[in-house]
């Protein structure tokens, strides 16, 4: 598909440093599939919404802000949109959408966006933590990252059933087989 090509390409280039080529590519596959969504939302949404979040990642790491906050905000909107279709199938991109979105962002706001994504994941990871135990625990890791970083005192109460997991992750790999 000429669309994964592109961004394919956008990839080629952020490997070999040159920001603009990348973000030129990216905003290529942004637009094709803002054409594909007019004909077919259901199918090219979830691509849309992948794109964004890449072209925000991308124009955040160029220097970008303001453009990587209303990429990154789009993202996270058809997020929410294809979490009420489908919660299990999108949540878990959503909730990467909001640690692109922390990372954006700087001190409170990004702290917020951390934290507001562990409480999505955080039922996820409880229900299955094979699946979705690492990436809530890259997002606490980054959520107290920030916080330290911004001189806050994380919250206990939304690492812990996350630490929970973790321990109990451990315990269970340190168990003999039988």
């Amino acid at each position: 598909m000429v669309s994964r090509s592109i961004v394919e390409k956008g990839q080629v280039h952020d490997l070999s440093n040159s920001g603009s080529g990348a973000c030129a590519s990216i905003e290529e596959a942004v637009e094709h599939y803002r054409e594909l969504v007019r004909g077919n939302r259901d199918a090219f949404l979830p691509d849309l919404a992948m794109s964004l979040n890449n072209q925000a990642n991308l124009q955040s790491e160029v220097g970008k802000r303001a453009e990587a906050l209303a990429s990154i905000e789009e993202a996270v909107e058809h997020y929410r949109e294809l979490v009420r279709g489908n919660r299990d199938a999108f949540l878990p991109n959503l909730v990467t959408s909001y640690s692109t979105w922390g990372l954006i962002l700087d001190g409170q706001e990004g702290i917020e966006k951390f934290a507001e994504g562990l409480q999505l994941i955080t039922p996820f990871a409880q229900k299955l933590p094979q699946a979705h135990l690492p990436l809530a625990v890259n997002l606490r890791q980054t959520y107290i990252q920030a916080c330290q970083k911004a001189g806050v005192e994380p919250d206990a109460a939304l690492l812990q059933p996350i630490a929970e997991l973790m321990q109990a992750e451990r315990a269970a790999s340190d168990e003999p087989e039988s």
